[in-house]
């Protein structure tokens, strides 16, 4: 559930990418130091809080530093849909640059950091602006391929399993080995989130969780889990599911 916060929030601190250790994470298409761009680093955000409401006025483009961001739109029904997963390096926002305002919510799923984009001044040197605009496009660019391959299979074991492995690759499991075949991956958000996100119901996705283990591609205990296998590369993540998955305690 969200949280308030009344407090008034600090001015945030105005920052160059080209300074930060997570340059790469953000702007992996890029080659690093080739360049700045000035962001402002918001106050952290805590789990439930929201980085923006549905209907609140476009306040620019986000880059997610650490942490998980959930952006999702509520149905005519009033169901809840998840559109986005956000992780560390991904780019928020951009849906709502040309209507001006936001049509959806994002909340924070975990502690988060965010950066907000600062365009250049109108009188900024024509150069600085074309590279913020190219570093921007390939940023932007890099992130539509990335929800072409999260591309719903019609299978819903499949599609769960295609999500873990797309989650782990995103969220950098790979580099946190625990043996030499197994990635250790928390997730941060519940079984009815994964439906929202895979357009399936929370006892479907139970389910699949509960075929992958009688499969033996699979154990879970609760959110944390245990892939096993190598990596998946990018290019095969959404539609050609590979890993095995084991429980931790």
């Amino acid at each position: 559930m969200e949280f308030q916060n009344n407090l008034p929030r600090r001015q945030p601190d105005a920052a160059d990418c080209a300074q930060c250790f997570m340059e790469t994470r953000c702007w992996p298409e890029s080659t690093p130091r080739s360049g700045s761009v000035e962001v402002h680093r918001e106050p952290v955000l805590r789990r439930g809080q929201s980085l923006w409401r549905q209907g609140e006025a476009y306040r620019g483009l986000f880059l997610l530093r650490s942490g998980c961001i959930k952006i999702y739109q509520h149905s005519s029904q009033g169901e809840e849909q998840v559109l986005q997963f956000a992780l560390t390096g991904d780019l928020l926002g951009l849906e709502a640059m040309t209507a001006g305002s936001s049509d959806s919510h994002a909340v924070a799923l975990t502690d988060a950091m965010v950066c907000r984009l600062r365009w250049p001044a109108v009188d900024a040197d024509a150069t600085q602006v074309a590279h913020v605009e190219r570093r921007l496009l390939q940023r932007a660019s890099s992130l539509l391929r990335q929800r072409a391959r999260a591309a719903r299979a019609t299978e819903p074991t499949a599609a769960l399993l295609a999500f873990l492995q797309d989650f782990a690759r995103r969220s950098g499991v790979h580099e946190a080995r625990v043996a030499e075949d197994q990635r250790k991956l928390r997730l941060p958000m519940g079984r009815l989130e994964i439906g929202q996100y895979l357009g399936y119901a929370e006892e479907t996705i139970c389910r699949s969780f509960h075929r992958l283990q009688e499969q033996g591609l699979a154990t879970v205990a609760g959110r944390t889990i245990v892939l096993r296998g190598p990596a998946v590369p990018p290019t095969t993540a959404a539609s050609e599911p590979m890993l095995r998955v084991a429980a931790v305690s």
